[in-house]
């Protein structure tokens, strides 16, 4: 999964996507509010929205443990799901 910066989109990673994609599969999005992504002006565009969006599409792709390649805002995005993984969730 490869996690875009500020104020990126996945097209950032079009040079670097297609060389990792020869030996693995690959996965990028435009985060909420960047790129292609929707922008509604109602949207939740925090940093921990951005984190349960890319759980979704992870989640959505079957995928349960990947490599996470992040930059810029991204790499609080990446912290965040990290730190989800690391502290089991209380009811």
């Amino acid at each position: 999964m490869l996690l875009h910066g500020f104020p990126g989109s996945s097209y950032d990673w079009s040079a670097v996507a297609p060389l990792l994609g020869a030996s693995r599969r690959v996965l990028t999005l435009d985060l909420p509010g960047y790129g292609l992504s929707a922008k509604p002006a109602s949207g939740d565009y925090s940093l921990f929205r951005q984190a349960d969006v890319v759980e979704a599409v992870l989640a959505g792709h079957g995928i349960t443990e990947c490599a996470l390649v992040a930059h810029d805002m991204g790499d609080t995005v990446a912290a965040e799901l990290m730190a989800r993984r690391l502290v089991p969730a209380t009811t």
